[in-house]
Order: structure tokens, then C-alpha cells, then sequence
């Protein structure tokens, strides 16, 4: 059982560490280098690349993207509860995954 949690500890860690050091990443470029953020930006590209084609096609183009865009913050959310919900209380969870993300934006911030 000991092992078991100081596993789930390590990876709500390692999961909150790689989260801050893409944040810190961002912060320190002004550039998202996370993967969903890439597919939002590629759509983004390809709806305005269409403008000119068709303000329908646009128009559905942009609210798929705008759908696309809630998509991903919700399954960001839902990511960090179910990662920090993996330890009991829950509360220990979030607080082992904002330690791991302030280290990884101090790993890169503080360069």
C-alpha cells in the first residue's frame, strides 16, 4: 500500500512539473509550446486561410473552433482533478501538484 501511494505521489509530482515547466516555457517565449495549443493554433491557421473562400465555411470553421478550444480547457481541468484525485484527501493531491508546478516553472524561469 505505502509503495502504491509514494507511486501515485511521484506522478501527480512529474505531472505537475511538466505543467509548469510548458507554463514557464510560455511565459519565457510569449509562445505556447503545448500540444493541444499547437492543434488549436494549426485550426486557427486553416479557418483563416478558408476566409476568403466562403463566410459560411468560415463561420462554421470558427465554431468548431471555438468548440475545440473549451474541449481542450475542460479536459485540462478534468486532467488535474482526476491526477490530484488519485491520493485521499483530495486536497493532498492539489497541493503535490502546485509543488511540482511552481519547481518546473522555476526550472525554467529561474535560468
Amino acid at each position: 500500500m505505502g509503495k502504491a501511494i509514494l507511486y501515485i505521489a511521484i506522478t501527480i509530482f512529474v505531472t505537475g512539473l511538466i505543467a509548469g515547466i510548458f507554463f514557464g516555457a510560455s511565459i519565457k517565449t510569449g509562445e505556447s509550446i503545448n500540444p493541444e495549443s499547437q492543434i488549436v493554433k494549426v485550426l486557427g491557421i486553416f479557418c483563416d486561410s478558408i476566409k476568403n473562400l466562403s463566410t459560411e465555411a468560415y463561420s462554421t470553421c470558427k465554431l468548431n473552433f471555438l468548440i475545440l478550444s473549451v474541449f481542450v480547457v475542460i479536459i485540462g481541468i478534468i486532467e488535474i482533478m482526476t491526477t490530484a484525485s488519485q491520493i485521499r484527501p483530495f486536497s493532498v493531491g492539489i497541493t503535490i501538484y502546485v509543488i511540482g508546478f511552481i519547481v518546473g516553472l522555476i526550472m525554467i524561469l529561474g535560468e
